[in-house]
């Protein structure tokens, strides 16, 4: 539970909700009697290339459910245009399923839409913090990209409400997304396929926060077999007070143990402090903390600590579809580190945490970062193997994402029955540190990590240093997976086929042949019309991923079977009814991603 706030705001989405169905039957309506004029190809072949009796095509009323469907979930506008393989291609199982996906591929249809994008694509940045803090931080860097898709970048003024006309893509730069100066809360169900805003809904409560990244993640495997072994187990102050007591002194950790304290609110080191003593947290009497283990044993360089700033692009959290930028920063301590000394309290965070705005009072910052490359280079250098490290810290990310499925599900199912936040997404800076074993641990996620460039705003940019290099490529390639996915959903179904699996009616099912034994627990058995879309978006997505690597759905999913099958079993536990949850998706994904490894270099 996030709090009496949170749970007030979906009231007024219910009534949205209600306004958007009634406006997606009249379009189904229209678009039913557009294609009853327009009907699919019929195939003069009444049998399979087996010999078995064929089915007759799906008739316009399917396909039209289809084609809306589609329509809704695509994001390049109104128009759907799919490069189409030829029938025979195809034409493995079921003569149905081949005519309807030639069929499907050369329709291109307009529909009718009371709101139409803008003629020039307008990208409105609304920056609510204090004196435009982020905007002065991060605006050249996205200005140079959006740009470049020929989008006009402006700023209106804070007292200027924004109308949902007003823009293609809202830019947020608050820290709450239904702060109102930026978009209303109930705005966001009446969002178009076309219009794209870069913040998750419940983000900044669920992951964002330290103390929603602490409850979500410990409540997600409070009663699962899952080992909570990626991120650092937290207590929230002064309300798991007891609870950290009676854990701090139950065997589990040393009685010497030290702990890393933080405030909940607050950002760049800010407020922190380590202690080795239970009773001097106690007698703190604190309010809006964390407390967290130490790791006393930190992975070291050159004998200083460090940790790996990530970035991670989430194109949508419910179903998960996640990318990890292959470049990022390496972030040291000024100092070399002193387990000793970190236990003696204030005085050694230089040597004990490694903010960079802790430490470049310290040190030049040129002496704080390495780029992925360098440590990569260093680390093959000492046998370590950089693609093994690297492989874990993708790991451990892609649980913690896993992980926050039931809470985002539980708060969309009050914004409206299966709202999925088409229109969103976020650009997250996961911080993660690995121990002497090499093992990863998430330590927090950021929901506005820093573009900005190395230079003044104004300033020519040079786009040879790594620091400004990165950034550029980063929000470049951020976006050709948002806005210029390639058109290739007739690939899906013929790689559907491919999995054995067959066409029935308007579904796609797995036969039994297909499956291997003892799967039936990890997989559902058919995907209906919003599954196919969704993999159709996964498939665009990996081929516009440029230097993103894919986080999930990956050819690594059987490592998170278990995850993905207990969240799934929570969710419908808790709503009663089906739901498209990520173990909807998951085997059929996990074995695309694999058929398309064998044929390509491992991501």
């Amino acid at each position: 539970m996030l709090g009496k706030r949170r749970r007030r705001e979906p009231c007024t989405f219910r009534r949205f909700a209600l306004i958007v169905t009634v406006t997606a039957v009249a379009s189904s309506l229209a678009l039913v009697a557009w294609i009853a004029l327009h009907p699919l190809p019929t195939s003069s072949n009444d049998a399979d290339v087996n010999g078995a009796p064929g089915k007759q095509a799906l008739d316009s009323q399917q396909a039209s459910k289809i084609l809306h469907s589609a329509f809704e979930h695509f994001p390049n506008g109104d128009e759907i245009n799919i490069a189409c393989p030829s029938e025979q291609s195809l034409m493995k199982g079921s003569s149905e399923m081949a005519h309807l996906a030639v069929g499907l591929c050369k329709l291109e249809w307009h529909a009718e839409k009371k709101r139409k994008p803008p003629p020039d694509p307008v990208v409105l940045v609304k920056d609510t913090s204090r004196e435009r803090y982020f905007a002065k931080r991060d605006m050249q860097a996205w200005q140079v990209a959006y740009e470049k898709l020929d989008m006009q970048v402006v700023e209106p003024a804070l007292t200027q409400q924004t109308k949902l006309s007003d823009f293609t893509v809202l830019i947020c730069l608050g820290l709450a997304f239904t702060d109102t100066t930026c978009i209303r809360a109930e705005d966001q169900v009446l969002l178009k396929s076309w219009q794209r805003v870069n913040q998750l809904y419940g983000m900044r409560w669920l992951l964002w926060r330290k103390d929603g990244f602490c409850r979500t993640l410990t409540g997600a495997l409070a009663d699962s077999t899952v080992k909570p072994d990626f991120f650092f187990r937290c207590w929230t102050l002064p309300q798991e007070l007891s609870k950290f007591r009676q854990a701090a002194a139950g065997g589990e950790y040393a009685s010497d143990q030290a702990w890393i304290v933080k405030p909940m609110g607050r950002g760049e080191g800010n407020g922190i402090f380590i202690t080795a003593s239970v009773n001097d947290i106690v007698s703190r009497q604190l309010d809006g903390y964390i407390v967290q283990p130490f790791l006393e044993n930190p992975l070291l360089i050159e004998n200083k600590k460090w940790d790996l700033r990530t970035y991670v692009l989430v194109s949508s959290i419910s179903p998960l579809r996640a990318y990890f930028y292959s470049e990022g920063l390496v972030r040291f301590a000024a100092k070399p580190y002193n387990a000793t000394a970190c236990r003696q309290g204030p005085g050694n965070e230089h040597r004990c945490l490694t903010n960079t705005s802790i430490n470049k009072k310290f040190a030049h910052i040129s002496k704080l970062t390495w780029t992925y490359r360098k440590l990569r280079r260093h680390l093959d250098e000492l046998g370590i193997g950089s693609q093994n490290i690297f492989r874990a810290v993708r790991r451990a990310i892609t649980k913690t994402l896993l992980s926050s499925e039931y809470e985002f599900r539980m708060l969309y199912d009050e914004v409206a029955p299966d709202y999925q936040c088409k229109s969103c997404f976020q650009l997250l800076g996961v911080d993660v540190i690995l121990d002497s074993n090499y093992n990863p641990y998430v330590i927090e996620v950021n929901g506005l990590p820093s573009m900005q460039l190395s230079h003044e705003f104004g300033v020519p940019i040079d786009s040879s240093a790594d620091y400004t290099s990165t950034k550029l490529g980063l929000t470049h390639d951020m976006l050709q997976i948002l806005y210029r996915p390639p058109s290739i959903g007739a690939g899906v179904a013929s790689s559907l086929l491919a999995l054995g699996m067959q066409q029935s009616g308007p579904q796609w099912c797995h036969t039994a042949a297909a499956l291997k034994e003892g799967a039936s627990a990890l997989h559902n058995r058919c995907l209906g019309e919003r599954e196919f879309i969704e993999l159709v978006q996964v498939q665009q997505e990996k081929a516009a991923r440029g230097r993103f690597v894919r986080l999930y759905p990956s050819s690594d999913g059987d490592e998170f079977n278990q995850l993905v099958l207990h969240s799934h079993k929570r969710i419908a536990s808790a709503l009663q009814r089906d739901v498209l949850t990520n173990w909807k998706l998951h085997w059929t994904t996990t074995q695309l991603a694999k058929m398309a490894a064998v044929n390509s270099p491992p991501e």
